[in-house]
C-alpha cells in the first residue's frame, strides 16, 4: 500500500547517487534547515491537516497528531516556525501523509543537494493551434539544433543535420519565424522561448499523430542507430488503475530531473527521449451497481 512505502523522494535520490555513494553519507542531504513562516515543507504539513479537517471536522490538533505519530507539542511548535522540521521528523510522517509524488519532492526538497532539486516549471505551454502548426518533429528538432556546437544558420546545413529535405526546413524555418518562436539578428538566431510543452491529459489529433509519428522514429533508431548511441528498454509489472495518475506524476518528476541533469543548454547532438505507459491487458471497465446509481440524482 502507498501509506507503507518510503517517500518517492528516496527512490529519486538512490537513483542519483548509486555512481556517487550512499545518500547517507552525502553531507548536503543530512543538512537540515530550521524552519520558518514559509518553509513548503511545514505549509505542506499545515495543508495536509486543513484537509483532514475538512473530510473530519471533528478532527483536533491533537488527534491529527496522533495520526501522524508526533505530539500535539511538536505538532504545534512545528506550524508555528519554534521546531525546525528535520530530515528524520520528515522520514517518520510523511508515509502517513498520502504525499503525492510531486507533494514528496517539495517536503524533502530543503533535504535534497541542490542538483537534486525539481525547478519551477517555466515551460512556455504551447496552445492547440500553435502546437497543430508545429507538430511535426522536426520542428522542435530545429529548434534544438540551434544550440548545438558549431550550428550554421545554413538550409542545406540543417537539411543535413537532421537528414530531411531542404523543401521542409525551408518551410519549417519560415513559419517558426513568422511565429515567434525565433529571430534573426544578423548571422546570430535566437530561440525566443527555451522550453516548450503541450497541455497534460488533453485529447488532441495532433498530439496523438505526434506520438504515433514518435513510433516511427524510434523503430528508425532501432534499425539504423549504433546501440552505444541509443537506448531502449520497458518492463512489464502489474498496476492498479487508480495508481495511474501517481505512476505519471512520477514519470513526469523523472522527465523534469532527467533533462536537467542530461540536457545542455549548448551540446554536440540533438536527441529525443520518449515514455510510454500503456496496458497490455483488455481493460476492465467499472461496472456500476444500483447502489451506486443512488448518488447520480
Amino acid at each position: 500500500m502507498f501509506q507503507k512505502e518510503l517517500p518517492i523522494v528516496k527512490w529519486l535520490a538512490n537513483s542519483f547517487f548509486m555512481a556517487t555513494g550512499s545518500i547517507k553519507n552525502n553531507k548536503e542531504y543530512q543538512h537540515s534547515q530550521h524552519t520558518s513562516e514559509k518553509d513548503l515543507a511545514v505549509l505542506i504539513l499545515i495543508r495536509k491537516f486543513e484537509e483532514a479537517k475538512l473530510r473530519n471536522p471533528m478532527l483536533s490538533l491533537r488527534g491529527f497528531s496522533q495520526k501522524i505519530g508526533i505530539s500535539s507539542g511538536a505538532f504545534s511548535e512545528l506550524i508555528k516556525g519554534r521546531r525546525p522540521l528535520t530530515l528524520s521528523i520528515k522520514n517518520r510522517i510523511a508515509p502517513k501523509l498520502f504525499l503525492s509524488p510531486q507533494e514528496s519532492i517539495e517536503f524533502f526538497k530543503s533535504h535534497l543537494p541542490s542538483n537534486m532539486g525539481i525547478d519551477i516549471d517555466d515551460r512556455l505551454v504551447l496552445s492547440q493551434d500553435h502546437f497543430h502548426l508545429i507538430s511535426e518533429w522536426w520542428y522542435f528538432g530545429l529548434l534544438n539544433l540551434i544550440k548545438t556546437k558549431g550550428f550554421k544558420n545554413q538550409v542545406q546545413w540543417m537539411a543535413l543535420r537532421l537528414g530531411v529535405g531542404v523543401h521542409i526546413i525551408n518551410e519549417a524555418w519560415g513559419r517558426l519565424k513568422r511565429l515567434g518562436y525565433i529571430e534573426e539578428n544578423e548571422n546570430k538566431v535566437i530561440r525566443k522561448h527555451p522550453h516548450l510543452k503541450t497541455t497534460d491529459n488533453l485529447v488532441d489529433l495532433s498530439i496523438r499523430q505526434s506520438h504515433l509519428k514518435d513510433l516511427s522514429l524510434i523503430e528508425k533508431s532501432l534499425a539504423e542507430v549504433d546501440l552505444h548511441h541509443r537506448d531502449n528498454t520497458s518492463c512489464t509489472f502489474v498496476i492498479d488503475k487508480k495508481d495511474i495518475p501517481k505512476a505519471k506524476e512520477m514519470l513526469r518528476i523523472f522527465q523534469a530531473q532527467f533533462l536537467k541533469e542530461i540536457g545542455k543548454e549548448c551540446g554536440e547532438e540533438v536527441y529525443k527521449f520518449s515514455m510510454a505507459l500503456y496496458p497490455l491487458t483488455q481493460l476492465k471497465e467499472f461496472k456500476r451497481t444500483k447502489r451506486d446509481t443512488m448518488y447520480d440524482k
